[in-house]
């Protein structure tokens, strides 16, 4: 326990540093980033010309408040955004988008307004105007508005010259509530680690206990050695509070003083502040306003309060002799604060040292390393299961698809090897290569390297001569595969063939008159094509989308309109898992559905109706054999079954049809019905739904799921909009 109580607490308190600094150091950099994208909405040369209160009703000045108050009207956690310009008087306001009032009830107004002087300018704001590079305050500031983390950019003019710049404030407020969860955070960690510390020390000496008492059958040692185990237990308790009490309050310690001297810090700045107003009082052109606003920044310093005015010059300098002395006294307070920071510092690091070197290198080291040893060998068994799984279903493929890399082949499955008539040993670029049609293989050799070397997808076709002379016509797309540094691992390439279409187009051409508005849409299908063979690269499964241009987007959308009923009733993520990898490969059957069926534009013959029928039973041939989609199976193989017997392949009734099955087949009627098809045109949503009730009440689909699936429809609209295809 000593050991895990010591590591954890100095691991607890560590990362509470680390995470506070890390919070603060974020905070700073993201009001430098938010004040640096405010500047490029200032008009700097209009900003310059807004140099008298009356301007404030002047278009300038609305259209440049404007556009701040859209620009904060869209942060978060930021409470102030303004622009300032120096002066001889010090610092002036120019543009302050905040709305007139009290919003915060502190008493102060929130606005200011244009040329109204800010006495209370920091070192930081005029070191951004004197040397023009964005700056964010170190520590929390304090104004009459109150206490803010606060990051500023300058306002340069074409010449290059700082005329200004804009600031960005946080309320400390939001800083101290992220502190303070932290703090808790810490603190939670801390009980934890003492429990399960307090539970491991208990096993493990009663076991040394146990251990020894069994040694012997007297009852007086048995007695014996349960008392020394106490006192064992007991006394490891006392060195792990005694070690955590002394490094817990030396850190509370800490904590507490570091907030004195950031405090300390701050008035330090606030009294300089106060000081160099008061220098600027000695220019005879000081007003009265100047005069009034350094008062009010004494009294809210906590110097001056019996003074009721700056008039007199005795009273100007009764005040800087004061200040002067506050400034002094501030810094002897400061340096002793820093003293007793680095005694408790000191106190921390003997209390946790000796613990860190002896417990975390054998607790921490080892156990980490056995950690990381099983979950390396996890991810690499997990990888080899994925490998197979990806392997199997890019060998069974019913297109080509292969991965190379300038002139080498990397892997080219069944179908691929097939078409170009080689085999899996001689799949070779340079096999491959051979069987291209000469008259095609320049342009298209062209394109592949070009494509590979701008890392770039490409489409093309062209022809390949087979052994015994018969051509082929192909089509082909590339897409590239990039590490996790942006180079190129290989080109993943997909092989169609399209003889059967490209001799319908000849055919067509040579009989029908119309050739140039066939082939118009010709183009149209081949376009959509090119559009599923793109969405195949994220999904191999969307491969049966390239053969049925009809049904782009179908799979994806039955998916979506799953997940969601499934979501709204319950259903556990385990089996939203299975939902959705069945929905998404429901069709994958109709990749071995001639073409000419499923694309035909009228209505289908009984035999070629009996073949689409088939389509759930050959996905389930196909995936059958793969593992990883074991439990999507029933999906694949049911999702046209129907609750009354009616639907096929099996004519499941009832209780035989799964709940994930019930639901893919209510997804899959209404994209169906609200989707374009070459001989109808689609239903509306609130048709679609219409005629799911009334299969709901003749009993072929579940009504429960119908109603969910109608509320997801109101809440969440229609997926994007099926794609029309004209007949």
């Amino acid at each position: 326990m000593f050991a895990f109580v010591t590591v954890g607490a100095s691991m607890s308190f560590g990362l509470r540093d680390i995470a506070s600094q890390r919070y603060h150091d974020d905070s700073r950099t993201e009001l430098l980033t938010i004040a640096k994208l405010l500047s490029t909405e200032v008009d700097v040369k209009q900003h310059e010309t807004l140099v008298k209160p009356e301007q404030m009703n002047s278009e300038v000045y609305k259209s440049q408040i404007a556009k701040l108050a859209l620009a904060k009207a869209q942060l978060t956690d930021v409470r102030f955004v303004y622009t300032m310009r120096p002066t001889k008087k010090g610092l002036t306001i120019v543009l302050d988008p905040t709305p007139p009032g009290d919003a915060d009830r502190d008493g102060v107004e929130d606005k200011s307004n244009l040329m109204d002087p800010y006495v209370e300018a920091t070192p930081t704001m005029w070191r951004v105007l004197r040397t023009g590079v964005p700056e964010a305050e170190t520590e929390i500031a304090h104004d009459k508005w109150g206490d803010f983390l606060s990051g500023y950019a300058p306002l340069v003019n074409n010449n290059g010259r700082v005329v200004g710049l804009i600031g960005v404030d946080r309320k400390a407020d939001v800083i101290v509530a992220h502190l303070a969860l932290l703090d808790r955070a810490t603190l939670w960690s801390l009980i934890l680690v003492v429990l399960v510390g307090a539970l491991a020390s208990t096993i493990a000496v009663h076991q040394v206990a146990h251990r020894e008492g069994a040694q012997t059958s007297s009852w007086l040692i048995r007695a014996l050695h349960r008392v020394r185990a106490g006192v064992l237990q007991t006394i490891l308790f006392v060195i792990a509070f005694s070690v955590f009490a002394v490094g817990g309050f030396a850190y509370r310690s800490q904590r507490s003083l570091e907030s004195d001297y950031r405090h300390s810090l701050n008035r330090s700045s606030r009294l300089e502040r106060l000081d160099n107003s008061l220098a600027r009082l000695d220019d005879p052109s000081a007003d009265a306003v100047a005069k009034q606003s350094t008062l009010e920044l004494a009294h809210a310093t906590g110097v001056g309060q019996g003074l009721q005015s700056l008039t007199l010059p005795s009273s100007i300098l009764n005040l800087a002799t004061s200040v002067a002395g506050e400034i002094r006294q501030e810094d002897r307070r400061g340096t002793l604060l820093q003293s007793d920071i680095d005694a408790c510092s000191n106190r921390v690091e003997v209390a946790f040292i000796a613990a860190l070197l002896l417990s975390a290198l054998s607790l921490v080291l080892v156990r980490g390393a056995s950690r990381q040893e099983q979950q390396r060998i996890d991810a690499e068994s997990l990888a080899v299961r994925n490998e197979r799984a990806y392997s199997a279903i890019a060998e069974n493929l019913p297109i080509g698809f292969f991965t190379y890399s300038g002139a080498q082949i990397g892997y080219a499955n069944r179908a691929g090897r097939e078409l170009f008539g080689c085999t899996e040993t001689d799949a070779t670029f340079e096999s491959i290569v051979s069987r291209i049609h000469p008259d095609d293989w320049t342009e298209l050799s062209l394109l592949i390297g070009d494509a590979e070397q701008r890392r770039i997808g490409y489409q093309s076709t062209y022809r390949v001569v087979a052994v015994d002379g018969t051509v082929r016509h192909c089509e082909t797309h590339g897409v590239p595969v990039l590490d996790t540094d942006g180079n190129l691992e290989h080109m993943l390439g997909f092989v169609l063939d399209i003889t059967q279409r490209v001799v319908a187009q000849q055919e067509a051409a040579q009989r029908h008159r119309e050739v140039k508005e066939s082939n118009g849409l010709l183009s149209q299908a081949v376009l959509d094509l090119e559009d599923n063979f793109d969405a195949m690269v994220d999904s191999l499964v969307k491969v049966v989308e390239a053969k049925d241009p009809y049904t782009a987007g179908h799979s994806e959308r039955v998916m979506v309109y799953s997940l969601r009923i499934g979501k709204r009733m319950g259903i556990p993520s385990a089996d939203l898992k299975i939902l959705q990898m069945g929905t998404l490969i429901h069709d994958i059957g109709k990749i071995c559905i001639p073409d000419e069926i499923l694309t035909k534009p009228s209505g289908l013959s009984p035999e070629e109706f009996r073949i689409v029928r088939l389509h759930p039973q050959m996905g389930a041939q196909i995936i059958g054999e793969i593992p990883a989609f074991a439990e999507c199976l029933p999906i694949v193989l049911h999702h046209h079954e129907r609750l009354d017997g009616s639907g096929y392949p099996d004519q499941l009734q009832g209780d035989q049809i799964s709940t994930l099955v019930r639901i893919a087949a209510v997804a899959d009627c209404f994209d169906a019905m609200t989707s374009d098809r070459a001989y109808r045109v689609s239903l509306t949503a609130e048709q679609a739904l219409n005629e799911l009730r009334k299969d709901a009440e003749r009993g072929t689909l579940d009504p429960k799921i119908v109603a969910h699936f109608a509320d997801v429809i109101e809440c969440d609209g229609v997926l994007w909009k099926p794609i029309a295809v004209a007949a």
